[in-house]
Protein backbone atom coordinates (compact mmCIF):
# COMPACT_ATOMS: atom_id res chain seq x y z
CA UNK A 1 0.00 0.00 0.00
CA UNK A 2 2.94 2.31 0.59
CA UNK A 3 3.77 2.09 -3.10
CA UNK A 4 0.27 3.10 -4.13
CA UNK A 5 0.24 6.03 -1.70
CA UNK A 6 3.57 7.11 -3.18
CA UNK A 7 1.94 7.00 -6.63
CA UNK A 8 -0.91 9.15 -5.33
CA UNK A 9 1.59 11.80 -4.28
CA UNK A 10 3.42 11.62 -7.63
CA UNK A 11 0.14 12.47 -9.35
CA UNK A 12 -0.07 15.81 -7.51
CA UNK A 13 1.21 19.06 -8.95
CA UNK A 14 2.92 21.43 -6.55
CA UNK A 15 -0.28 23.47 -6.41
CA UNK A 16 -2.34 20.36 -5.56
CA UNK A 17 0.16 19.38 -2.87
CA UNK A 18 -0.34 22.79 -1.29
CA UNK A 19 -4.12 22.42 -1.51
CA UNK A 20 -3.96 18.97 0.09
CA UNK A 21 -1.71 20.19 2.87
CA UNK A 22 -4.23 22.92 3.75
CA UNK A 23 -7.04 20.46 4.50
CA UNK A 24 -7.26 19.81 8.22
CA UNK A 25 -10.73 19.42 9.73
CA UNK A 26 -13.35 17.28 7.92
CA UNK A 27 -13.99 18.88 4.52
CA UNK A 28 -16.57 17.74 1.97
CA UNK A 29 -15.01 16.90 -1.40
CA UNK A 30 -17.65 14.82 -3.23
CA UNK A 31 -21.30 13.78 -3.20
CA UNK A 32 -21.55 10.16 -4.38
CA UNK A 33 -24.66 8.34 -5.53
CA UNK A 34 -24.56 5.12 -3.52
CA UNK A 35 -24.27 3.79 0.03
CA UNK A 36 -20.87 4.05 1.69
CA UNK A 37 -20.11 0.35 1.83
CA UNK A 38 -18.26 -1.78 -0.71
CA UNK A 39 -17.67 1.24 -2.96
CA UNK A 40 -14.03 2.49 -2.87
CA UNK A 41 -11.42 0.95 -5.16
CA UNK A 42 -7.79 2.16 -5.20
CA UNK A 43 -5.76 1.48 -8.36
CA UNK A 44 -2.01 0.89 -8.75
CA UNK A 45 -1.72 4.26 -10.47
CA UNK A 46 -3.00 6.05 -7.36
CA UNK A 47 -6.42 6.65 -8.92
CA UNK A 48 -9.28 6.31 -6.42
CA UNK A 49 -12.73 5.26 -7.54
CA UNK A 50 -16.10 5.21 -5.80
CA UNK A 51 -18.57 2.79 -7.41
CA UNK A 52 -22.37 2.94 -7.40
CA UNK A 53 -25.39 2.45 -9.65
CA UNK A 54 -26.82 5.53 -11.28
CA UNK A 55 -29.18 6.90 -13.93
CA UNK A 56 -31.99 4.43 -13.40
CA UNK A 57 -34.87 4.62 -15.83
CA UNK A 58 -37.17 3.27 -13.15
CA UNK A 59 -36.32 4.77 -9.77
CA UNK A 60 -38.36 2.15 -7.95
CA UNK A 61 -35.84 -0.60 -8.61
CA UNK A 62 -32.11 -1.06 -8.25
CA UNK A 63 -31.20 -1.48 -11.91
CA UNK A 64 -29.11 1.04 -13.75
CA UNK A 65 -25.71 1.74 -15.17
CA UNK A 66 -22.67 0.91 -13.05
CA UNK A 67 -21.06 4.27 -12.41
CA UNK A 68 -18.05 5.53 -10.55
CA UNK A 69 -16.52 8.78 -9.42
CA UNK A 70 -12.79 8.99 -10.11
CA UNK A 71 -10.01 11.14 -8.70
CA UNK A 72 -6.35 11.26 -9.68
CA UNK A 73 -5.43 14.01 -7.23
CA UNK A 74 -6.22 12.38 -3.87
CA UNK A 75 -9.84 13.47 -3.83
CA UNK A 76 -9.39 17.18 -4.53
CA UNK A 77 -11.35 16.89 -7.80
CA UNK A 78 -13.66 14.17 -9.13
CA UNK A 79 -15.05 13.05 -12.48
CA UNK A 80 -18.08 10.86 -13.14
CA UNK A 81 -17.70 7.84 -15.45
CA UNK A 82 -19.95 5.08 -16.74
CA UNK A 83 -18.33 1.64 -16.64
CA UNK A 84 -17.39 0.98 -20.28
CA UNK A 85 -17.31 -2.80 -19.95
CA UNK A 86 -19.88 -4.54 -17.72
CA UNK A 87 -17.50 -7.49 -17.43
CA UNK A 88 -14.78 -5.39 -15.80
CA UNK A 89 -13.69 -6.18 -12.25
CA UNK A 90 -15.08 -2.93 -10.84
CA UNK A 91 -14.93 -2.40 -7.08
CA UNK A 92 -12.09 -4.45 -5.56
CA UNK A 93 -9.69 -4.52 -2.61
CA UNK A 94 -5.91 -4.46 -2.90
CA UNK A 95 -4.07 -7.01 -0.73
CA UNK A 96 -0.47 -5.71 -0.63
CA UNK A 97 1.10 -8.83 0.89
CA UNK A 98 -0.02 -10.88 -2.13
CA UNK A 99 0.00 -8.02 -4.65
CA UNK A 100 -3.49 -8.88 -5.90
CA UNK A 101 -6.87 -7.20 -6.23
CA UNK A 102 -9.80 -9.22 -4.94
CA UNK A 103 -13.49 -9.00 -4.25
CA UNK A 104 -16.12 -11.42 -3.07
CA UNK A 105 -19.55 -11.13 -4.64
CA UNK A 106 -22.95 -12.73 -4.20
CA UNK A 107 -23.72 -13.99 -7.71
CA UNK A 108 -27.46 -13.84 -7.02
CA UNK A 109 -27.17 -10.05 -7.03
CA UNK A 110 -25.84 -9.94 -10.58
CA UNK A 111 -28.35 -8.72 -13.15
CA UNK A 112 -29.49 -11.76 -15.22
CA UNK A 113 -30.57 -9.36 -17.99
CA UNK A 114 -26.95 -8.19 -18.37
CA UNK A 115 -24.85 -11.35 -18.15
CA UNK A 116 -21.09 -11.04 -18.13
CA UNK A 117 -18.63 -13.52 -19.71
CA UNK A 118 -17.88 -14.82 -16.22
CA UNK A 119 -21.47 -15.41 -15.08
CA UNK A 120 -23.60 -16.45 -18.03
CA UNK A 121 -26.79 -16.94 -16.05
CA UNK A 122 -26.30 -14.86 -12.95
CA UNK A 123 -25.45 -17.95 -10.89
CA UNK A 124 -25.78 -18.42 -7.15
CA UNK A 125 -23.48 -18.52 -4.17
CA UNK A 126 -20.37 -16.49 -3.37
CA UNK A 127 -17.50 -16.08 -5.79
CA UNK A 128 -14.01 -14.63 -5.45
CA UNK A 129 -12.73 -12.47 -8.29
CA UNK A 130 -8.94 -12.10 -8.34
CA UNK A 131 -6.95 -9.75 -10.57
CA UNK A 132 -3.36 -8.60 -10.91
CA UNK A 133 -4.27 -5.23 -12.43
CA UNK A 134 -7.39 -3.81 -10.77
CA UNK A 135 -10.83 -2.46 -11.57
CA UNK A 136 -10.57 -2.39 -15.40
CA UNK A 137 -9.44 -6.00 -15.67
CA UNK A 138 -11.76 -8.29 -17.67
CA UNK A 139 -9.46 -11.31 -17.46
CA UNK A 140 -9.66 -11.83 -13.73
CA UNK A 141 -9.87 -15.31 -12.29
CA UNK A 142 -13.15 -16.52 -10.78
CA UNK A 143 -13.33 -19.10 -7.99
CA UNK A 144 -16.36 -20.48 -6.15
CA UNK A 145 -16.28 -19.66 -2.44
CA UNK A 146 -19.47 -21.34 -1.22
CA UNK A 147 -23.08 -22.04 -2.16
CA UNK A 148 -24.54 -19.87 0.61
CA UNK A 149 -25.64 -16.29 0.18
CA UNK A 150 -23.79 -13.54 2.05
CA UNK A 151 -23.88 -9.78 2.38
CA UNK A 152 -21.57 -6.89 3.37
CA UNK A 153 -18.56 -8.54 1.68
CA UNK A 154 -16.25 -5.61 2.25
CA UNK A 155 -12.97 -6.79 3.86
CA UNK A 156 -10.12 -9.05 2.74
CA UNK A 157 -6.80 -9.34 4.59
CA UNK A 158 -3.83 -11.73 4.60
CA UNK A 159 -2.10 -13.36 7.59
CA UNK A 160 1.44 -14.55 6.88
CA UNK A 161 1.59 -16.73 10.00
CA UNK A 162 -1.33 -18.88 8.88
CA UNK A 163 -0.93 -18.30 5.15
CA UNK A 164 -4.62 -17.43 4.94
CA UNK A 165 -6.53 -14.94 2.87
CA UNK A 166 -9.38 -13.92 5.16
CA UNK A 167 -12.65 -12.26 4.17
CA UNK A 168 -15.74 -11.42 6.19
CA UNK A 169 -19.44 -11.25 5.49
CA UNK A 170 -22.83 -11.84 7.06
CA UNK A 171 -25.90 -13.95 6.52
CA UNK A 172 -29.27 -14.47 8.15
CA UNK A 173 -30.77 -17.91 8.81
CA UNK A 174 -34.10 -18.44 10.57
CA UNK A 175 -34.11 -14.73 11.47
CA UNK A 176 -30.73 -15.02 13.21
CA UNK A 177 -27.84 -12.94 11.89
CA UNK A 178 -24.36 -14.43 11.69
CA UNK A 179 -20.91 -13.06 10.98
CA UNK A 180 -19.06 -15.29 8.54
CA UNK A 181 -15.31 -15.75 8.06
CA UNK A 182 -14.10 -17.06 4.69
CA UNK A 183 -10.51 -18.35 4.54
CA UNK A 184 -8.31 -19.53 1.69
CA UNK A 185 -4.92 -21.23 2.07
CA UNK A 186 -4.14 -21.32 -1.66
CA UNK A 187 -4.37 -17.68 -2.69
CA UNK A 188 -8.13 -17.63 -3.23
CA UNK A 189 -8.65 -20.75 -5.36
CA UNK A 190 -10.51 -22.73 -2.69
CA UNK A 191 -12.25 -21.48 0.42
CA UNK A 192 -13.60 -22.58 3.76
CA UNK A 193 -16.34 -20.76 5.64
CA UNK A 194 -17.03 -20.47 9.35
CA UNK A 195 -20.22 -19.11 10.92
CA UNK A 196 -19.26 -17.36 14.14
CA UNK A 197 -21.32 -17.69 17.30
CA UNK A 198 -24.05 -15.00 17.39
CA UNK A 199 -25.05 -12.98 20.42
CA UNK A 200 -28.09 -13.89 22.44
CA UNK A 201 -31.28 -11.88 22.09
CA UNK A 202 -31.03 -8.45 23.69
CA UNK A 203 -33.84 -8.43 26.27
CA UNK A 204 -36.18 -5.58 27.08
CA UNK A 205 -33.95 -3.56 29.39
CA UNK A 206 -34.62 -0.35 31.28
CA UNK A 207 -35.28 2.30 30.06
CA UNK A 208 -36.66 0.48 26.97
CA UNK A 209 -40.40 -0.15 27.01
CA UNK A 210 -40.30 -2.79 24.30
CA UNK A 211 -37.95 -5.07 22.40
CA UNK A 212 -35.23 -3.78 20.06
CA UNK A 213 -34.65 -5.06 16.56
CA UNK A 214 -32.58 -8.23 17.05
CA UNK A 215 -30.15 -7.40 14.24
CA UNK A 216 -26.71 -8.19 15.56
CA UNK A 217 -23.63 -10.32 14.98
CA UNK A 218 -23.48 -8.78 11.50
CA UNK A 219 -21.64 -6.16 9.39
CA UNK A 220 -18.23 -7.41 10.59
CA UNK A 221 -15.04 -5.39 10.14
CA UNK A 222 -11.66 -7.13 10.51
CA UNK A 223 -8.13 -6.02 11.37
CA UNK A 224 -4.80 -7.78 11.87
CA UNK A 225 -3.29 -6.73 15.21
CA UNK A 226 -0.32 -9.07 14.77
CA UNK A 227 0.26 -11.87 12.29
CA UNK A 228 -1.35 -14.26 14.79
CA UNK A 229 -3.84 -11.96 16.53
CA UNK A 230 -6.84 -10.80 14.52
CA UNK A 231 -9.95 -8.94 15.63
CA UNK A 232 -13.43 -8.65 14.14
CA UNK A 233 -15.75 -5.92 15.44
CA UNK A 234 -19.41 -6.25 14.53
CA UNK A 235 -22.80 -4.58 14.74
CA UNK A 236 -25.13 -5.47 17.61
CA UNK A 237 -28.52 -4.70 19.13
CA UNK A 238 -26.75 -4.14 22.44
CA UNK A 239 -25.36 -0.81 23.70
CA UNK A 240 -21.84 -1.69 22.56
CA UNK A 241 -20.05 -3.13 19.57
CA UNK A 242 -18.81 -6.64 20.25
CA UNK A 243 -15.76 -8.45 18.89
CA UNK A 244 -14.38 -11.85 17.98
CA UNK A 245 -10.69 -12.63 18.49
CA UNK A 246 -8.39 -15.07 16.69
CA UNK A 247 -4.96 -15.97 18.06
CA UNK A 248 -3.89 -18.35 15.29
CA UNK A 249 -3.97 -16.15 12.20
CA UNK A 250 -7.69 -16.56 11.53
CA UNK A 251 -8.06 -20.33 11.75
CA UNK A 252 -10.29 -20.29 14.86
CA UNK A 253 -12.31 -17.57 16.55
CA UNK A 254 -13.51 -16.81 20.06
CA UNK A 255 -17.05 -16.37 21.26
CA UNK A 256 -18.30 -12.76 21.12
CA UNK A 257 -17.06 -10.36 23.80
CA UNK A 258 -17.86 -6.66 24.41
CA UNK A 259 -15.68 -3.76 23.31
CA UNK A 260 -15.53 -0.31 24.93
CA UNK A 261 -17.20 1.31 21.90
CA UNK A 262 -20.82 2.37 22.42
CA UNK A 263 -23.10 1.70 19.44
CA UNK A 264 -26.48 0.17 18.63
CA UNK A 265 -27.61 -1.17 15.23
CA UNK A 266 -24.91 0.71 13.31
CA UNK A 267 -21.92 -0.35 11.22
CA UNK A 268 -18.30 -0.22 12.45
CA UNK A 269 -15.27 0.15 10.16
CA UNK A 270 -11.65 -0.42 11.19
CA UNK A 271 -8.41 -0.15 9.21
CA UNK A 272 -4.63 -0.06 9.59
CA UNK A 273 -2.59 2.85 8.21
CA UNK A 274 0.86 2.36 6.69
CA UNK A 275 2.57 3.96 9.73
CA UNK A 276 0.81 1.52 12.09
CA UNK A 277 -2.02 3.76 13.32
CA UNK A 278 -5.44 2.13 13.52
CA UNK A 279 -8.45 4.19 12.44
CA UNK A 280 -11.92 3.27 13.74
CA UNK A 281 -15.18 4.84 12.56
CA UNK A 282 -18.59 4.14 14.11
CA UNK A 283 -21.66 5.85 15.56
CA UNK A 284 -20.79 6.52 19.21
CA UNK A 285 -24.46 7.02 19.96
CA UNK A 286 -27.27 5.86 22.24
CA UNK A 287 -30.76 5.43 20.72
CA UNK A 288 -33.85 6.75 22.41
CA UNK A 289 -35.45 4.19 24.72
CA UNK A 290 -37.71 1.87 22.74
CA UNK A 291 -41.33 3.00 22.50
CA UNK A 292 -44.18 0.67 23.39
CA UNK A 293 -44.79 -0.81 19.94
CA UNK A 294 -48.41 -1.85 20.47
CA UNK A 295 -49.42 1.75 21.10
CA UNK A 296 -47.93 3.07 17.85
CA UNK A 297 -50.37 4.95 15.61
CA UNK A 298 -50.71 3.85 12.87
CA UNK A 299 -49.86 0.30 13.99
CA UNK A 300 -46.44 -1.18 13.31
CA UNK A 301 -45.87 -4.46 11.47
CA UNK A 302 -45.90 -7.79 13.28
CA UNK A 303 -42.15 -8.11 12.60
CA UNK A 304 -41.54 -5.02 14.75
CA UNK A 305 -43.60 -6.50 17.56
CA UNK A 306 -41.43 -9.63 17.47
CA UNK A 307 -38.17 -7.69 17.41
CA UNK A 308 -37.41 -8.80 13.86
CA UNK A 309 -37.58 -5.32 12.38
CA UNK A 310 -37.04 -1.76 13.52
CA UNK A 311 -39.63 0.84 14.52
CA UNK A 312 -37.37 3.89 14.07
CA UNK A 313 -33.67 4.74 14.07
CA UNK A 314 -32.81 7.57 16.47
CA UNK A 315 -29.04 7.14 16.78
CA UNK A 316 -27.71 7.43 13.23
CA UNK A 317 -27.24 11.19 13.04
CA UNK A 318 -23.61 11.38 14.19
CA UNK A 319 -20.61 9.49 12.82
CA UNK A 320 -17.40 9.30 14.86
CA UNK A 321 -13.72 8.62 14.35
CA UNK A 322 -10.91 7.57 16.70
CA UNK A 323 -7.26 6.62 16.28
CA UNK A 324 -4.96 4.26 18.17
CA UNK A 325 -1.18 4.49 17.95
CA UNK A 326 -0.51 1.52 20.25
CA UNK A 327 -2.28 -1.29 18.41
CA UNK A 328 -5.68 -0.69 19.96
CA UNK A 329 -4.64 -0.51 23.62
CA UNK A 330 -5.68 3.15 23.93
CA UNK A 331 -7.65 5.48 21.68
CA UNK A 332 -7.77 9.20 20.93
CA UNK A 333 -10.46 11.32 19.37
CA UNK A 334 -14.04 10.04 19.63
CA UNK A 335 -14.78 13.06 17.46
CA UNK A 336 -17.88 13.80 15.43
CA UNK A 337 -16.66 13.38 11.89
CA UNK A 338 -20.14 14.12 10.58
CA UNK A 339 -23.56 15.26 11.70
CA UNK A 340 -26.63 14.45 9.62
CA UNK A 341 -27.50 17.52 7.51
CA UNK A 342 -31.18 16.47 7.71
CA UNK A 343 -31.29 16.02 11.47
CA UNK A 344 -33.79 18.83 12.06
CA UNK A 345 -35.95 18.37 8.94
CA UNK A 346 -39.74 18.14 9.20
CA UNK A 347 -39.81 15.91 6.08
CA UNK A 348 -36.96 13.69 7.25
CA UNK A 349 -38.90 10.52 6.37
CA UNK A 350 -39.58 11.45 2.75
CA UNK A 351 -36.70 13.78 1.84
CA UNK A 352 -34.93 12.52 -1.26
CA UNK A 353 -37.78 10.63 -2.88
CA UNK A 354 -38.83 7.05 -3.27
CA UNK A 355 -35.59 5.32 -4.24
CA UNK A 356 -33.00 7.24 -2.30
CA UNK A 357 -34.35 7.62 1.21
CA UNK A 358 -34.96 4.20 2.75
CA UNK A 359 -32.30 5.12 5.31
CA UNK A 360 -31.37 8.76 5.75
CA UNK A 361 -28.36 8.58 7.98
CA UNK A 362 -24.64 9.20 8.24
CA UNK A 363 -23.87 5.70 9.51
CA UNK A 364 -21.82 3.30 7.35
CA UNK A 365 -18.28 4.20 6.40
CA UNK A 366 -15.29 3.50 4.14
CA UNK A 367 -11.74 4.80 4.57
CA UNK A 368 -8.84 5.36 2.15
CA UNK A 369 -5.40 6.44 3.34
CA UNK A 370 -3.88 9.39 1.48
CA UNK A 371 -0.40 10.95 1.45
CA UNK A 372 0.53 13.79 3.79
CA UNK A 373 -1.29 12.32 6.82
CA UNK A 374 -4.74 12.72 5.22
CA UNK A 375 -7.74 10.40 5.13
CA UNK A 376 -10.51 10.09 2.57
CA UNK A 377 -13.75 8.94 4.19
CA UNK A 378 -17.11 8.12 2.63
CA UNK A 379 -20.18 7.86 4.82
CA UNK A 380 -23.94 7.86 4.78
CA UNK A 381 -27.09 6.51 3.20
CA UNK A 382 -29.39 8.25 0.67
CA UNK A 383 -28.15 10.95 -1.65
CA UNK A 384 -29.27 13.62 0.76
CA UNK A 385 -26.73 12.46 3.35
CA UNK A 386 -23.97 10.72 1.39
CA UNK A 387 -20.64 12.52 1.50
CA UNK A 388 -16.98 11.94 0.78
CA UNK A 389 -14.83 14.02 3.10
CA UNK A 390 -11.13 14.58 3.68
CA UNK A 391 -9.41 15.24 6.98
CA UNK A 392 -6.00 15.27 8.63
CA UNK A 393 -5.25 12.59 11.21
CA UNK A 394 -3.86 15.22 13.57
CA UNK A 395 -7.37 16.69 13.78
CA UNK A 396 -8.52 13.41 15.36
CA UNK A 397 -5.76 13.67 17.97
CA UNK A 398 -6.60 17.20 19.15
CA UNK A 399 -7.41 17.55 22.84
CA UNK A 400 -9.32 20.86 22.95
CA UNK A 401 -12.30 22.42 21.19
CA UNK A 402 -14.18 25.73 21.36
CA UNK A 403 -17.70 26.67 20.24
CA UNK A 404 -18.92 30.28 20.06
CA UNK A 405 -21.94 29.64 17.79
CA UNK A 406 -20.55 31.94 15.10
CA UNK A 407 -21.57 29.22 12.63
CA UNK A 408 -24.95 28.74 14.29
CA UNK A 409 -25.90 25.18 15.16
CA UNK A 410 -23.55 23.60 12.62
CA UNK A 411 -21.73 21.67 15.35
CA UNK A 412 -24.63 21.09 17.75
CA UNK A 413 -27.55 18.62 17.79
CA UNK A 414 -30.90 20.06 18.97
CA UNK A 415 -33.56 18.03 17.12
CA UNK A 416 -36.92 17.13 18.60
CA UNK A 417 -39.12 14.43 17.08
CA UNK A 418 -42.56 14.73 15.53
CA UNK A 419 -45.13 11.99 15.91
CA UNK A 420 -44.60 9.96 12.75
CA UNK A 421 -45.32 6.68 11.03
CA UNK A 422 -43.09 4.00 12.53
CA UNK A 423 -41.76 0.82 11.03
CA UNK A 424 -40.01 -0.34 7.89
CA UNK A 425 -40.56 0.35 4.24
CA UNK A 426 -44.29 0.35 3.50
CA UNK A 427 -44.55 0.97 -0.24
CA UNK A 428 -43.49 4.59 -0.22
CA UNK A 429 -40.46 6.52 0.92
CA UNK A 430 -39.91 6.71 4.63
CA UNK A 431 -38.11 3.90 6.41
CA UNK A 432 -37.75 3.52 10.19
CA UNK A 433 -37.58 7.29 10.56
CA UNK A 434 -39.25 10.02 12.58
CA UNK A 435 -39.77 13.50 11.19
CA UNK A 436 -38.12 16.22 13.22
CA UNK A 437 -37.99 19.92 13.89
CA UNK A 438 -35.80 22.35 15.83
CA UNK A 439 -35.87 22.30 19.61
CA UNK A 440 -33.24 24.63 21.06
CA UNK A 441 -32.58 27.48 18.61
CA UNK A 442 -30.39 30.53 18.06
CA UNK A 443 -31.92 33.86 19.15
CA UNK A 444 -30.53 37.35 19.94
CA UNK A 445 -28.61 37.62 23.19
CA UNK A 446 -30.87 38.90 26.02
CA UNK A 447 -28.31 41.53 27.09
CA UNK A 448 -28.86 43.55 23.89
CA UNK A 449 -25.45 42.65 22.48
CA UNK A 450 -25.57 42.05 18.73
CA UNK A 451 -24.89 38.34 19.01
CA UNK A 452 -26.94 35.21 18.52
CA UNK A 453 -26.87 32.71 21.37
CA UNK A 454 -28.31 29.27 21.97
CA UNK A 455 -31.69 29.27 23.71
CA UNK A 456 -33.05 26.16 25.48
CA UNK A 457 -36.66 26.33 26.68
CA UNK A 458 -39.82 24.23 26.74
CA UNK A 459 -42.93 24.96 24.73
CA UNK A 460 -46.34 23.32 24.40
CA UNK A 461 -46.54 21.37 21.14
CA UNK A 462 -48.83 18.35 20.80
CA UNK A 463 -47.09 17.34 17.57
CA UNK A 464 -43.99 16.25 19.47
CA UNK A 465 -43.10 12.88 20.94
CA UNK A 466 -41.47 14.80 23.80
CA UNK A 467 -41.52 18.54 24.49
CA UNK A 468 -38.26 18.59 26.42
CA UNK A 469 -35.48 20.53 24.64
CA UNK A 470 -31.77 19.98 24.73
CA UNK A 471 -28.45 20.55 22.98
CA UNK A 472 -25.59 18.10 22.45
CA UNK A 473 -21.97 19.04 21.61
CA UNK A 474 -18.94 16.84 21.02
CA UNK A 475 -15.35 17.50 22.07
CA UNK A 476 -12.14 15.41 21.91
CA UNK A 477 -12.25 12.62 24.47
CA UNK A 478 -10.28 13.09 27.67
CA UNK A 479 -9.90 11.17 30.91
CA UNK A 480 -9.07 14.50 32.50
CA UNK A 481 -10.39 17.84 31.40
CA UNK A 482 -12.14 21.12 32.02
CA UNK A 483 -15.45 21.97 30.36
CA UNK A 484 -16.43 25.66 30.40
CA UNK A 485 -19.70 27.29 29.36
CA UNK A 486 -21.07 30.81 29.63
CA UNK A 487 -24.69 30.48 30.74
CA UNK A 488 -27.54 32.85 31.58
CA UNK A 489 -30.57 31.39 33.31
CA UNK A 490 -33.95 33.13 33.23
CA UNK A 491 -36.23 30.13 33.75
CA UNK A 492 -36.13 26.64 35.21
CA UNK A 493 -32.51 25.96 34.30
CA UNK A 494 -30.82 23.04 32.58
CA UNK A 495 -29.27 19.71 33.43
CA UNK A 496 -25.61 19.71 32.39
CA UNK A 497 -24.38 16.17 31.68
CA UNK A 498 -20.93 15.03 30.60
CA UNK A 499 -20.89 11.62 28.90
CA UNK A 500 -18.78 9.27 26.80
CA UNK A 501 -21.35 9.04 23.97
CA UNK A 502 -24.03 10.96 22.08
CA UNK A 503 -27.53 10.99 23.53
CA UNK A 504 -30.58 12.45 21.85
CA UNK A 505 -31.30 16.04 22.91
CA UNK A 506 -34.74 14.93 24.20
CA UNK A 507 -33.54 11.80 26.03
CA UNK A 508 -34.12 12.37 29.76
CA UNK A 509 -32.40 9.04 30.50
CA UNK A 510 -29.09 10.86 29.99
CA UNK A 511 -29.41 12.36 33.47
CA UNK A 512 -29.20 8.84 34.94
CA UNK A 513 -26.72 7.33 32.48
CA UNK A 514 -24.19 10.17 32.24
CA UNK A 515 -20.93 9.88 34.14
CA UNK A 516 -21.53 13.43 35.42
CA UNK A 517 -24.89 15.20 35.62
CA UNK A 518 -25.64 18.37 37.61
CA UNK A 519 -28.50 20.88 37.64
CA UNK A 520 -27.60 24.40 36.61
CA UNK A 521 -30.44 26.53 37.95
CA UNK A 522 -31.20 29.36 40.34
CA UNK A 523 -29.71 27.45 43.23
CA UNK A 524 -26.16 27.68 41.86
CA UNK A 525 -26.02 30.54 39.33
CA UNK A 526 -27.67 33.99 39.46
CA UNK A 527 -30.74 34.82 37.38
CA UNK A 528 -30.50 37.21 34.40
CA UNK A 529 -26.72 37.34 34.46
CA UNK A 530 -24.02 35.63 32.42
CA UNK A 531 -22.11 33.16 34.55
CA UNK A 532 -19.05 31.08 33.69
CA UNK A 533 -19.68 27.47 34.67
CA UNK A 534 -16.71 25.08 34.78
CA UNK A 535 -16.68 21.33 35.30
CA UNK A 536 -13.33 19.68 36.14
CA UNK A 537 -13.08 15.91 35.94
CA UNK A 538 -10.61 13.08 36.42
CA UNK A 539 -11.78 9.64 35.26
CA UNK A 540 -8.87 7.86 36.89
CA UNK A 541 -9.68 9.39 40.29
CA UNK A 542 -13.43 9.18 39.46
CA UNK A 543 -14.06 12.70 40.79
CA UNK A 544 -15.47 15.97 39.45
CA UNK A 545 -16.00 19.52 40.68
CA UNK A 546 -18.34 22.26 39.42
CA UNK A 547 -17.65 25.99 39.69
CA UNK A 548 -19.89 29.00 39.03
CA UNK A 549 -17.53 31.86 38.24
CA UNK A 550 -14.91 31.26 40.95
CA UNK A 551 -17.14 29.58 43.53
CA UNK A 552 -17.32 25.81 43.87
CA UNK A 553 -20.99 24.84 43.89
CA UNK A 554 -20.81 21.05 43.96
CA UNK A 555 -18.72 17.99 43.21
CA UNK A 556 -18.78 14.28 43.58
CA UNK A 557 -17.94 10.88 42.18
CA UNK A 558 -18.05 9.96 38.50
CA UNK A 559 -20.73 7.33 37.89
CA UNK A 560 -19.91 4.16 36.00
CA UNK A 561 -16.90 3.57 33.79
CA UNK A 562 -15.39 5.74 31.08
CA UNK A 563 -12.29 3.88 29.83
CA UNK A 564 -11.78 6.28 26.95
CA UNK A 565 -12.71 9.46 28.81
CA UNK A 566 -15.59 11.90 28.32
CA UNK A 567 -16.40 13.42 24.94
CA UNK A 568 -19.87 15.02 25.11
CA UNK A 569 -21.77 17.72 26.92
CA UNK A 570 -25.56 17.41 26.99
CA UNK A 571 -27.74 20.32 28.09
CA UNK A 572 -31.42 19.68 28.75
CA UNK A 573 -34.25 21.81 30.08
CA UNK A 574 -35.24 21.02 33.67
CA UNK A 575 -38.76 22.37 33.12
CA UNK A 576 -41.57 19.87 33.59
CA UNK A 577 -44.02 22.18 31.85
CA UNK A 578 -43.85 25.29 29.68
CA UNK A 579 -40.76 27.42 30.33
CA UNK A 580 -40.70 30.32 27.88
CA UNK A 581 -37.97 32.17 29.83
CA UNK A 582 -35.46 29.37 29.38
CA UNK A 583 -31.66 29.28 29.51
CA UNK A 584 -29.07 30.88 27.22
CA UNK A 585 -25.61 29.60 26.25
CA UNK A 586 -23.14 31.70 24.29
CA UNK A 587 -19.81 29.89 24.61
CA UNK A 588 -18.48 26.36 25.24
CA UNK A 589 -14.94 25.07 25.55
CA UNK A 590 -13.19 21.85 26.50
CA UNK A 591 -9.55 21.75 27.47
Amino acid sequence: MKRIIAEMEKNLTEEKKEMLSCIYEPTEVAYPGGYAVDSFAVQRSGEIRYYFKNDCKNRSDDTGVRTYLSTNDCGLTWEKHYEKNPAAMGKCIYVPEMDIFIKLIDAAKLDPEKPTPKFKNGGSGIYALISKTGSDDTNYEVYKVCDDAAHILRHVIYSASSGLLIATGENVTDEIYYSIVFTSADGGKTWNKQYLKPLDVYPITYPDKDIRWQNHSCEPTIIKLTEDELMIIFRTSYNYHYKYMSYDGGKTWSDPMPTDFHATLTMPTIGRMTDGDIIFTWCNTQPLPEFEHKSAVPPVDETVLRGRWEDCFTNRDANHIAVSSDNGKTWQGFREMALNPLRNESDFRTRGGHRDCFDKSVHQCEIVELPMNKLLVAYGQSRCCLRIIMLDRDWIKETSRTEDFSCGLQNVSTQVYLKSIMGGFSGYSGHCALNRTHGAVMIPSPDMVKQDVLFISRIKDDRLISEVQGAVWNFPAGKKGVFTAEIMNKGKGVALSLTDRWFNPIDTYVREAAQISVNIDGSCIPYNKWCTVRVLWDCDEKTFSVYADDDKVCGGEIIGSCPNGLCYVHFQSLAEDVDSLGTYIRFMEKK
